[in-house]
């Protein structure tokens, strides 16, 4: 009997896909991605999220970009029922409340800024994430039990990373530059330049940690490789913020990891090198990245504007969301910032 139903929604799960395949390819290939991940969950939960991991990094494909939300939330769900079934010792997050009720804290202010924000609909619509964010953070946190588990995370972010600069490069997957004359700026799965770069600019860091635990050659010539495609990517979104956080990233680890120096010397040599050789490739990135002009973005302004708000508004902020609602409180006209 139970295999005759196993078969039945095994045809009927084929079915919906199917259909979906055909009506529309992102939510069709979504399911085709759950049915298949769903039986490695239910197995082995921190495989799933190693495998899971990469998906962050591509989150501008459509069709990856359901599939990874539905992969999050199968993750959560099968979390949860293990917590409240018993299945599951939390014990990490026993051992570091103070880290949980700081999450907590975070977000439950934020739902909160709806109160004195002047457009709560704009709070509702984008609180949501931050809550599901706190939540796959606490699942993450709680669900991986050894140092084999943060590894195949790790290496899940640094495969992501690295892939979605290939695939970036590979399709053309370039944004308008703010700098006229500039080439395009590269945004790949992320969707943004910017976001782009603080993501690579962090798998980077785990790419180089890595290096310590792998000892084979070709998986720490894979490391290297996947490294210096890093370094490309954050240049070839020609990302200032991304540029500047490389550089604290390199300067801090030549100074907190004294006893490994040599290995973080040669990391940091061969980041320069694959520097060097993204700038031949992207000469135009060395401008955008080294002018601070403002370049006709309106950045300063923002910045101004949102300094303002911060004087008056120094403890509860504005809302969540509510920058954009707020900010013509603070200009005059356009082109002329004059507090009101």
């Amino acid at each position: 009997m139970r295999s005759r139903a196993l078969v039945a929604g095994a045809v009927l799960a084929a079915a919906l896909i199917g259909a979906s395949l055909a009506a529309r390819m992102p939510v069709g290939v979504a399911l085709l991605a759950v049915a298949c991940y769903a039986p490695v969950v239910a197995i082995d939960l921190e495989l799933a999220i190693a495998l899971w991991a990469p998906l962050v990094f591509l989150q501008g494909i459509p069709a990856l970009n359901t599939a990874s939300k539905a992969a999050g939330l199968l993750l959560a769900a099968v979390w949860l029922a293990g917590l409240l079934g018993g299945l599951r010792d939390p014990v990490v997050l026993r051992r570091h409340r103070r880290l949980v009720w700081a999450v907590g804290a975070l977000v439950a202010w934020l739902s909160l800024s709806a109160l004195w924000a002047q457009d709560r609909s704009l709070v509702l619509a984008d609180v949501w994430h931050w809550w599901a964010v706190a939540a796959l953070f606490l699942m993450v946190a709680s669900s991986l039990r050894d140092t084999r588990a943060v590894k195949l995370v790790m290496l899940g972010m640094v495969i992501g990373a690295a892939a979605s600069v290939v695939l970036g490069l590979a399709n053309g997957d370039l944004g308008r530059s703010a700098v006229e004359g500039a080439s395009d700026r590269l945004k790949s799965g992320a969707g943004d330049p910017n976001v782009l770069a603080a993501g690579l600019v962090s798998a980077g860091v785990l790419a180089a940690a890595l290096m310590v635990p792998i000892r084979t050659a070709l998986g720490r010539w894979a490391l290297a490789v996947s490294i210096g495609l890093l370094c490309i990517g954050v240049v070839a979104s020609e990302s200032r913020g991304g540029a500047l956080a490389a550089l604290a990233t390199a300067g801090a680890s030549l100074v907190f990891f004294r006893r490994r120096r040599k290995q973080v010397s040669a990391v940091v040599l061969l980041a320069t090198g694959a520097v060097v050789v993204a700038l031949a490739l992207f000469p135009s990135a060395w401008h955008r990245i080294s002018s601070y002009d403002n370049g006709g973005n309106g950045r300063t302004e923002i910045w101004t504007v949102a300094w303002r708000m911060t004087q008056d508004h120094p403890l509860v902020g504005v809302g969540l969301n509510n920058f954009d609602t707020r900010a013509g409180d603070y200009v005059r006209r356009p082109g002329a910032l004059k507090r009101v």
